[in-house]
């Protein structure tokens, strides 16, 4: 197990990138935390409030196979997508009711190999799915998908609180202990 109350406050999400690297949403530090695999913060992602980078309740993280990491910024209302060396090369989304990239209450998002990022507001109760194929910027999304049996499906499997690795082991996210389990 690693961190504390210092180095979490309210991790809400992981995410394990290809070189080993832990990617923790913690939300009411308004950051992500970058441990290595041995529990060793390496990296705090946060920004004062007038830079690109700056995280305000931070609910979902997600690495790709390239190391781009995507964030739920469900306190900006935007989903931010960060290069390999944690500089953001896309944000969209706004608050708003309606509209493609509109956000009222962001609660998680998942990457799949297909090259798109599904984030879920659970205010709306709608799945924006937006393609990740530039490198550049992330289009506004491609459907807007109501809460349905399917979507539940698609969802349940990208939570990741819960992430088996390679040799067979598995990371889990304790919120209450504020540590996540290896």
């Amino acid at each position: 197990a690693f961190g504390n109350e210092q180095t979490l406050r309210k991790p809400v999400d992981v995410a394990i990138g290809a070189d080993g690297r832990v990617f923790v949403a913690d939300e009411t530090g308004n950051r992500i935390q970058v441990f290595n695999f041995d529990g060793e913060l390496k990296r705090t992602m946060s920004a004062p409030s007038d830079a690109a980078e700056n995280l305000v309740r931070p609910v979902g993280v997600e690495v790709d196979e390239r190391g781009y990491l995507f964030v739920a910024d469900a306190g900006n209302f935007k989903m931010k997508k960060f290069d390999p060396s944690y500089k953001v090369v896309a944000s969209v989304g706004s608050r708003a009711k309606t509209g493609s990239g509109a956000f009222i209450e962001m609660s998680d998002l998942a990457v799949v190999d297909s090259g798109k990022v599904y984030v879920a507001d659970a205010e709306k109760n709608t799945i924006q799915i937006f393609s990740t194929e530039r490198e550049s910027h992330l289009p506004l999304p491609s459907r807007v998908l109501p809460f349905s049996a399917e979507i539940e499906e698609i969802l349940r499997e990208a939570v990741l609180d819960r992430v088996l690795l390679e040799d067979g082991s598995e990371v889990v996210l304790e919120s209450k202990s504020r540590k996540a389990l290896i």
